[in-house]
C-alpha cells in the first residue's frame, strides 16, 4: 500500500485524534511558500537577535556596532527549536514511510500513526506558554543576573525577559516534543506485524530519526556551553552539562529498544527451527548409519550441511536496528563533547581562571 500523503497542517481532515497546534500549522504554511521554510526560521532569528541588538545600543549598554554572541544567541533559539523541530518532523515522515512494510497498517492507522510522530497536541503551546513563565521565574530566582545578561536598563532587560520567557516556553515544547515523538517511536514498533530479519531496510528506518534528534540535543547543548562557558565552572553546572548529553544516548537507543526486543524473539523463533531440523536429521541420519544404508547418506549429509550453514547464518543476522557503524558514531558525538567539556575545566582548574 503506497504511504498516504503527509497533511500536517489539516489533521482533521484525515480523520486523526490528534489535533495539531499553532506550531503545526505554522510548519505547514511555511512548506507552502515560495522561500521556503528555512528562509523564513533564518530570517527570524536575524530578525529577534537584530532587535535584541537595537536594544542595547539605543541604551547604551553595548556600544555600536558591537555584537555580542550572548545575545545573538538568547535572539535566534526560538527560531532554532522551531526549525529543529520542522527538520525532525519531515525525518519522522519519511522514517515512517520507510518502516510501512513491516507496519502492515490500514491506511487510517498509518496516518494516526503519522500524526503521533509529527504533531503537537493542540493545548501543548498554550500550556508550555504557562510553564515556561513559571521556568523563567524560577530561573530568575536563581540567578538574578539571568546569565549576566540583564543590564539594569528598562528596554534591553524587557526585551531579554520577553524573549527569556519565549526561549523558556521553546525549551518546554521540545521537551514535550521530544518525549511524544520518541515515545510514538516505540508504540509504532510495538504495534508492527511480524518483523523480517532478511529486510533489513525497514528495521532501520527509525534509527535515522532516533539518530538526528540526539545528534540536534547534542549540538543544542554544545552551542550553550560554547556560548555561556561559565557554566562548567562548577561541578553541578559540568555535571548538568554531561548529564544533559548522556541523555542524548537515550534519545537514540530508547526508542528503539522495542524493536531489538522483538528483532531477538524472531531470531530466536528461527533459530529453534533450525535447531530443531538439524536435530531431525541428525536423528535420521544415525538410524541410516545403523541399518547400514549407504545409498542416501551423502544426500543426508548434504542436507545437514546446509542447516549447518543456515544456522551458522542466522546467528550473525543482527538484532539491533540501526545500520552498522552508527551506534559507534553516536557515541563519538555524545563522547567528543564530554571529552572537550571536562578538558576545558580540567585547564580552567590547572591555570586558575
Amino acid at each position: 500500500m503506497p504511504a498516504p500523503r503527509e497533511d500536517k497542517g489539516h489533521p482533521a481532515e484525515a480523520g486523526l485524534t490528534f489535533p495539531g497546534s499553532w506550531i503545526d500549522q505554522l510548519q505547514a504554511r511555511l512548506d507552502r511558500t515560495s522561500v521556503g521554510p528555512w528562509a523564513v526560521y533564518g530570517l527570524t532569528a536575524v530578525l529577534l537577535a537584530g532587535g535584541l541588538h537595537l536594544t542595547h545600543w539605543l541604551s547604551g549598554s553595548l556600544a555600536f556596532p558591537e555584537l555580542s554572541l550572548r545575545l545573538t544567541w538568547t535572539g535566534a533559539y526560538a527560531p532554532i527549536v522551531l526549525a529543529s523541530i520542522h527538520y525532525v518532523d519531515g525525518v519522522a515522515a519519511r522514517s515512517l514511510a520507510r518502516f510501512q512494510p513491516a507496519l502492515q497498517a490500514t491506511q487510517d492507522d498509518y496516518r494516526r500513526a503519522l500524526a503521533r510522530l509529527t504533531t503537537l497536541g493542540r493545548p501543548s503551546v498554550g500550556l508550555g506558554l504557562i510553564l515556561g513563565a513559571a521556568f523563567m521565574w524560577t530561573l530568575l530566582r536563581l540567578d538574578p543576573s539571568f546569565l549576566g545578561l540583564l543590564t539594569g536598563e528598562e528596554l534591553p532587560d524587557s526585551t531579554l525577559l520577553l524573549l527569556g520567557w519565549i526561549n523558556s516556553t521553546a525549551i518546554l515544547i521540545g521537551l514535550y516534543y521530544l518525549v511524544r515523538q520518541l515515545s510514538a517511536v516505540d508504540a509504532v514498533h510495538r504495534s508492527a506485524g511480524e518483523v523480517n530479519l532478511y529486510d533489513w531496510q525497514p528495521m532501520f528506518a527509525f534509527s535515522n530519526l532516533t539518530y538526528q534528534t540526539a545528534v540536534i540535543s547534542v549540538v543544542l547543548i554544545s552551542c550553550f556551553v560554547a556560548v555561556f562557558p561559565e557554566t562548567l565552572q562548577t561541578p553541578p553546572g559540568l555535571s548538568a552539562a554531561v548529564l544533559g548529553l548522556l541523555l542524548t544516548g537515550a534519545e537514540f537507543f530508547l526508542p528503539l529498544a522495542g524493536l531489538h526486543t522483538k528483532l531477538q524473539g524472531e531470531k530466536h523463533r528461527l533459530l529453534s527451527d533450525a535447531r530443531r531440523r538439524i536435530q531431525s536429521t541428525l536423528e535420521e541420519l544415525h538410524q541410516r548409519i545403523a541399518a547400514a544404508d549407504v545409498s542416501s547418506m551423502q544426500r543426508m549429509k548434504d542436507q545437514l550441511g546446509s542447516l549447518l550453514l543456515e544456522e551458522d547464518y542466522l546467528g550473525k543476522l543482527r538484532t539491533w536496528p540501526w545500520p552498522p557503524g552508527l551506534f559507534l558514531r553516536m557515541l563519538g558525538v555524545i563522547g567528543l563533547p564530554i571529552l572537550l567539556f571536562i578538558l576545558q575545566r580540567t585547564l580552567q582548574e590547572w591555570l586558575g581562571f
